[in-house]
């Protein structure tokens, strides 16, 4: 019974470890997210003032590619955490699936002995029963 429950234990603690490792590939996600976000606006203002300064056209050529080549490598990067995150949502699945295996056993291990002791508690009530009364039965006869 104990092996079960340190089985348990063991399978308890690799699952909070994998949510504790989505929580931060999430939290990278988000953060790569606000990034692209925040690209998308300055790429944004820097052409509203290239087209209000014209001058200023030939450095906005060079800025947007800039941004394009750091919004593509953004891009590889989300895609690389999406699968991390996918590949730790399916190690969670499974940490989940086994430590219910284990649960359910430990509870079907529980179940037998405690039925085992009602059926010893009953014999034993039933004993008891059976010798009051051939106690009683010698009595009324004797």
């Amino acid at each position: 019974m104990k092996s079960i429950q340190t089985i348990i234990k063991v399978n308890k603690q690799a699952l909070d470890e994998k949510r504790q490792e989505l929580v931060e590939l999430e939290g990278q996600k988000e953060q790569l997210i606000n990034w692209q976000k925040k690209m998308k606006d300055e790429l944004a203002k820097e052409f509203d003032f290239a087209v209000k300064n014209p001058e200023m056209s030939i450095t906005f050529d060079y800025y947007r590619k800039l941004i394009s080549r750091r919004q593509v490598n953004l891009k590889l990067a989300l895609d690389d955490l999406n699968l991390q995150i996918e590949n730790i949502t399916l190690q969670i699945a499974e940490l989940f699936g086994e430590v219910k295996k284990y649960e359910i056993i430990e509870q079907q291990k529980l179940a037998k002995i405690l039925n085992e002791q009602k059926l010893r508690d009953s014999k034993a009530l039933d004993e008891i029963a059976i010798s009051n009364y051939l106690k009683e039965r010698n009595v009324q006869e004797g």
